[in-house]
């Protein structure tokens, strides 16, 4: 199901299925290294009520290319401002998928 047919790089934005023993969740990510068998990625934060993501935190993990299932058009950027932190949107529908 990969949509952009881009080359997944470093800077890149994508969405990832996380499987859970009792249903599966959707996180967006930035993919910070590209490795031959995975990425090492920093996950977004999904604003409340809203698809816009804000980078919460700086942690790097590690995540299967089994995992991603699309990659996304490069964010809008809005806000970044001493009063607002930076959001991105990404100008596609993920209301289907159940996002962490």
């Amino acid at each position: 199901m990969q949509q952009y047919n881009d080359v997944i790089a470093v800077g890149s934005f994508v969405l990832v299925q996380i499987c859970t023993k009792k249903d599966k969740k959707y996180s967006v990510v930035e993919v910070n290294e590209v490795h031959d068998d995975h990425y090492r990625v920093i996950y977004l934060k999904k604003m409340q009520d809203s698809y816009k993501f804000i980078r919460a935190e700086e942690t790097i993990y590690d995540i299967d290319r089994d995992d991603v299932l699309i990659k996304l058009p490069p964010p809008k950027i809005e806000g970044g401002t001493a009063r607002q932190l930076i959001n991105m949107s990404f100008g596609v529908d993920l209301s289907t998928f159940n996002m962490n």
